[in-house]
């Protein structure tokens, strides 16, 4: 799905987008081996190779949240959005989201008929 709005010059948004992704997922793999050793070892609170994981995954949540949010305010202008609300309940997104989301869902509507 990324690569068909990647063809639609959206390139940079394409490659944020997918470090965002990678970086969830990323951490999504830590908090599922986190839980894993917790459920598996029997070492209780003091266990350093527990702490060590919850350190690495809470390290990846707060790497994915920085990229999340870094995306948005680059691409969703959240403060303009947050100023307008007052005025204008519609939503505002910057051009490569719309052309991205365009492309994206332009290739599922032809699927579907």
């Amino acid at each position: 799905m990324l690569q068909m709005a990647e063809n639609n010059g959206q390139t940079e948004f394409v490659k944020d987008l997918g470090e965002v992704k990678d970086s969830i997922g990323e951490w999504h793999d830590w908090e599922e081996l986190s839980a894993i050793a917790a459920d598996v070892l029997d070492h209780g609170s003091v266990c350093r190779l527990q702490q060590e994981l919850k350190r690495i995954r809470d390290s990846k949540y707060e790497h994915a949240l920085a990229l999340a949010s870094k995306l948005r305010k680059t691409y969703l202008n959240t403060s303009e959005r947050k100023k307008s609300r007052s005025v204008d309940a519609g939503q505002r997104f910057s051009r490569p989201v719309l052309v991205a989301t365009a492309a994206l869902t332009s290739g599922t509507q032809k699927r579907a008929a």
